[in-house]
């Protein structure tokens, strides 16, 4: 079960319409399962031009793009994604960070701001 906190679940469900456009894949490994957003919405959140192109949740909650830095639930479960269980890892230097909440909320919002105009959430 995916699990969110209760500030993020507004957020993720506009942007995966209402859930339909949640997805978990492997990768090709079945070790390493993923919750993904697809769709038109999140083509344009990754600036992407290829319309199948697909996020995962944390990176969408986070507001981070990739930029070297890779997102990791603490606890090693990919349906747990509350504040609580991610941690920003840049392994160039093998370091992990906590995530600013504050300040991917902002981006978050100035994101779907740009994909949705300031229309309300449906």
């Amino acid at each position: 079960m995916l699990t969110l906190d209760a500030e993020d679940y507004e957020d993720a469900m506009r942007l995966s319409e209402h859930g339909k456009r949640l997805q978990v894949d492997s990768g090709g490994d079945a070790g390493n399962l993923r919750v993904r957003i697809s769709g038109k919405p999140a083509a344009l959140w990754a600036r992407s031009s290829n319309p199948s192109h697909q996020i995962t949740i944390q990176r969408f909650l986070t507001a981070e793009t990739h930029g070297g830095k890779t997102i990791h639930h603490i606890d090693g479960d990919p349906f747990n994604n509350r504040r609580s269980n991610l941690i920003l890892k840049v392994p160039a230097i093998d370091q992990k960070f906590p995530i600013d909440w504050e300040t991917a909320d902002r981006l978050r919002a100035e994101k779907l701001a740009s994909i949705f105009g300031h229309q309300a959430p449906n």
